[in-house]
């Protein structure tokens, strides 16, 4: 008995096939048929600011001063998205530069750098690994920091440098304080609205 149902349900199932692929088809016809509303202009203007020059990653160019028993020169690039939803203003992404003192002969210091960077609001988080070479020597760190920020455009930070390697280099304490700018006209915008009607 149960052989003989099976190209019943077989049958039916077909059937079922069929119904629901002409419902979906008249269900894309009539999707087709609603006239789009053109969105805002306003809106479209943001949207092109928001993906820039360089498509859908934002690039970012950050320059700053670094407090670390020395004076040092900070400047980097951050490759991510500028966030201006929900409320929230300031990118995310990845970071990447150098530090160096002011210093020359053997006392020169340089410091490439890599990490991720999340500033949003009025909170800055960031965590970089730093190779700094003095002459001979040379000492990676790990780098944590968290600090204040105004919108993404102006960043406050305090970090401490944890030493990953044996070898070291003079001058440079571990603890350091930090301010940069992020150079970003759609950040500027959103921060200060006002300024720019």
């Amino acid at each position: 008995m149960t052989n003989s149902l099976l190209p019943l349900h077989r049958k039916y199932f077909n059937y079922a096939i069929v119904i629901v692929l002409i419902l979906s088809l008249q269900q894309i016809k009539a999707q087709d048929s609603i006239p789009k509303v053109p969105e805002p202009k306003q809106t479209e203007v943001k949207d092109d600011l928001k993906q820039g020059v360089w498509g859908k990653l934002d690039v970012i160019p950050s320059i700053g001063y670094i407090w670390q028993k020395e004076s040092f020169l900070d400047a980097n690039v951050i490759f991510g998205d500028v966030v201006t939803d929900y409320m929230l203003i300031g990118h995310l992404g990845i970071r990447t530069g150098f530090e160096t003192n002011f210093k020359s002969g053997s006392d020169f210091v340089i410091a490439p750098k890599v990490g991720v960077e999340a500033s949003v609001l009025i909170s800055c988080y960031r965590l970089s690994v730093v190779k700094y070479f003095q002459g001979s020597n040379n000492e990676l760190r790990l780098l944590p920091e968290m600090g204040i920020s105004i919108g993404g455009l102006l960043d406050v930070t305090y970090g401490y440098g944890i030493r990953l390697s044996k070898s070291k280099v003079s001058g440079i304490q571990n603890g350091r304080i930090g301010i940069c700018i992020n150079i970003s006209e759609i950040l500027y915008k959103e921060t200060f609205p006002k300024r720019n009607k």
